[in-house]
């Protein structure tokens, strides 16, 4: 694993190495960056689902907690060039109270809550980096 990229959100259901020991419910109940409230989680969804794709993954999965929800290109995978979390992380964290890593919430907060545009070539760096994690 890259050791300056870190990840969030990815467990074992999804078709990536990352997260293989991690079920969804552990991640919902896992406490890593304090009781978030309503508005926190808002405004971390919405920066979790702006930031740059990274990777595309058509297709429209179910949420794995509630079944009577769809997430469109739910295992595509996001970045801000610090760290790196599956679309569907996005829809948990905002409909499940999924819990954001500290630092990651720290990053958010610094940034005023707005995403992290980045250049062509950082994307393409930030892919190179995580691709052998996703697809060992």
């Amino acid at each position: 694993m890259d050791a300056g990229l870190k990840y969030f959100g990815f467990y074992d259901s999804m078709p990536y190495a990352l997260g293989g020991g991690d079920s969804v419910t552990d991640l919902i109940g896992r406490d890593e960056g304090g009781d978030e409230g309503g508005e926190v989680r808002e405004r971390a969804a919405r920066y979790l689902s702006r930031c740059e794709t990274i990777i595309v993954v058509p297709g429209v999965e179910e949420d794995p907690l509630d079944e009577s929800r769809c997430v469109i290109s739910a295992f595509s995978v996001h970045s801000d060039g610090e760290w790196a979390w599956p679309l569907m992380a996005a829809h948990l964290v905002e409909n499940h109270g999924m819990r954001v890593p500290r630092g990651l919430l720290d990053r958010m907060a610094s940034r005023k809550w707005q995403p992290v545009s980045l250049s062509r070539d950082e994307i393409i760096s930030v892919y190179e980096r995580i691709k052998g994690d996703l697809y060992p």
